[in-house]
C-alpha cells in the first residue's frame, strides 16, 4: 500500500518553489513526485498555510468522549458483575434497572447502541469475569466456626452409599441475566 510523502519532503518542495527554483512541474521532477501532487501542496499551503500532511480520519468523529468513557468505567468498577442490560442507576433515578443506551442518553444526551457499548467496554480492556451468585450467609462468622464440625461429620459418609435427586426445581433462568 503506498505510503504519504513525509512532512520533510513536503515543506523542501514548498520552500524551493517558494524561493523561485523552478515551477511546480520542474521542482516536483527533481524531487520525485507527480505534478499534480506538487500542485496540491502548492494549493494546500496558499488555502490553510501549512504543508504538513492533514490527519486523515474515516467516519464521523466518536461521541462517546472521555468523560462518558469515565462514567462507563466507574459504573463497571464500582459493580464488575453488571451486564450490558443493567447498568446502575445510582442517585440519578430509583428504579433499578434500565437500559445502558437510556442511561448514557438521561446522563449525557448520548444515544448509543448496545454493539457501540460494547465495542467502548471492550476498548477500557475492563475485566468481564462476571460473579457467580453465592449465598453471603457462607461468609458469616458463625458459619467459619461451625463449618469444620460439618466437614468431619460430611467426611463420615460413604459416599457410594449417596444417590442425587433434582427435584428442587431450580433453572438457570432464575438466575439474573
Amino acid at each position: 500500500m503506498a505510503r504519504a510523502y513525509s512532512n520533510d519532503l513536503r515543506q523542501k518542495l514548498w520552500e524551493a518553489h517558494d524561493r523561485g527554483e523552478g515551477s511546480l512541474r520542474e521542482l516536483a521532477g527533481r524531487f520525485g513526485v507527480s505534478g499534480p501532487w506538487a500542485w496540491k501542496i502548492s494549493a494546500q499551503q496558499l488555502r490553510t498555510g501549512q504543508t504538513e500532511r492533514v490527519e486523515q480520519r474515516y467516519g464521523p468523529r466518536s461521541k462517546v468522549t472521555g468523560a462518558v468513557e469515565g462514567q462507563l468505567r466507574s459504573w463497571i468498577l464500582k459493580q464488575p458483575d453488571l451486564t450490558l442490560a443493567e447498568l446502575p442507576i445510582g442517585k440519578l433515578r430509583a428504579v433499578s434497572e434500565v437500559e445502558p443506551q437510556q442511561r448514557l442518553w438521561e446522563r449525557q444526551r448520548l444515544p448509543i447502541s448496545i454493539g457501540r457499548l460494547w465495542g467502548v467496554l471492550r476498548e477500557l480492556r475492563l475485566p468481564s469475569k462476571k460473579v457467580a451468585p453465592r449465598p453471603t450467609e457462607q461468609d458469616t462468622p458463625e458459619a467459619r466456626e461451625r463449618r469444620p464440625a460439618w466437614r468431619e461429620q460430611v467426611s463420615q459418609i460413604d459416599p457410594g452409599r449417596l444417590v442425587f435427586l433434582d427435584e428442587s426445581g431450580v433453572t438457570k433462568e432464575m438466575t439474573r441475566r
